[in-house]
This record gives structure tokens, C-alpha cells and sequence, in this order.
């Protein structure tokens, strides 16, 4: 099995804890698929994807030389500058890694919201404050303010832990994670991952 190598660079400190948590399950549950590969978990990168675009660029160059993926988080309202990092590294060819966006509706915490019996779990968890269905938690104009409202306390321990319990299958269901994940398997197959 080849071993696969996989960065994350994120918005904020939330989207970085949970989406770390849900890429090492994501990935580990992927490896079982095709000829399989190795994974070892996701290699945090410390830049966040609104600093400046030099350091940005900077990082993805850097982490790039050691991982078969790059993993570039943005909220919708900054989708664009995926595209526009792909276009700047292209351009240089500097970077030889696949770059895959993860791109909320609105926001990572929408994605949290996924999962009830997650947030069940969460000591004092309202979870009459969630929206009814998979595809209105994405409408959520606010999905920061209803995590804040079902869970109370919203903090780094709240995110890792949502991250690692947040069932894959019912955040499958969310069309924006949905969509992620197909390109996720399309360049693991045009890596020859799966």
C-alpha cells in the first residue's frame, strides 16, 4: 500500500479542530476502498487562508514537497480564492500537490450541526435549536449563533470533539460536504489512491 500524505489549511482555529477530526476518519474509512493506501493523519498547517496570499501560497509551496494533497478551507463568501491560489501555484509551477476545497454553504459550524446524536452527547445540548432537515442546516443564515445556542459553551474542546464523533455518513448528507467529498475522490483516483 502506498502511504498518502494529506495538509489542511483552514479559515479559523474552529474549522481547523473540527475538520481535522473528520479528515483522519474520512480518509481511514477511504483507505478500506480500491487498492488502498496508508494514512497517517492529517498534517495541521498553522496559516490560516485569509492571511495575506503570499503566505498562503507560501505555506501550500512548503507543505506541498511532503503531501500528496493539500486541503484548502474557505468559508463560501471566500470560495474564490481557492481558484485563485490553484491559478498563482499553477502558474509558478511550484507546486506539484493536489489542491482540494472544502467549502461550507455558509459556515464550518452548519457541518457540525449534522449529527444529533453528536450533539446529544454535549452536556446541556438543545437540540430543539437545530434546524429540522440536512439541507436547511446549509440555509442557517448564522450557523455560528445556533452551535452557540444548542451547545451554550462553544470552544476547542466542543470542536475536536464534534470532529471526532460527527457521523461521516449523516454529514455525507450535507450537499456542500457532499461535493467536497466527490473531489476528494476524484483526485485520490487520478492519484492513483483509489
Amino acid at each position: 500500500m502506498r502511504p498518502l500524505t494529506v495538509s489542511l489549511l483552514a479559515e479559523g482555529r474552529s474549522d481547523l479542530l473540527f475538520l481535522e477530526g473528520v479528515l483522519d476518519r474520512q480518509f481511514t474509512a477511504l483507505s478500506f476502498e480500491g487498492d488502498g493506501f496508508e494514512f497517517f493523519g492529517v498534517l495541521r498547517v498553522e496559516v490560516s487562508t485569509v492571511s495575506a496570499a503570499a503566505r498562503v501560497d507560501e505555506a501550500v509551496v512548503q507543505v506541498s514537497t511532503a503531501c500528496s494533497l493539500v486541503l484548502v478551507h474557505h468559508d463560501h463568501n471566500e470560495a474564490a480564492k481557492i481558484d485563485a491560489l490553484r491559478a498563482r501555484l499553477a502558474a509558478s509551477g511550484a507546486v506539484h500537490s493536489r489542491i482540494v476545497g472544502a467549502v461550507p454553504v455558509r459556515e464550518t459550524e452548519a457541518w457540525m450541526l449534522a449529527d444529533r446524536d453528536a450533539l446529544s452527547a454535549v452536556r446541556g445540548a438543545r437540540l430543539g435549536d437545530i434546524p429540522g432537515s440536512i439541507r436547511e442546516l446549509e440555509k442557517t443564515p448564522d450557523p455560528k449563533a445556533v452551535l452557540r445556542s444548542v451547545c451554550g459553551c462553544v470552544d476547542d474542546e466542543l470542536f475536536q470533539r464534534l470532529g471526532d464523533t460527527v457521523s461521516l455518513e449523516r454529514l455525507a448528507e450535507v450537499p456542500a460536504y457532499q461535493s467536497f467529498l466527490q473531489d476528494l475522490t476524484t483526485a485520490l483516483k487520478e492519484l492513483n489512491f483509489l
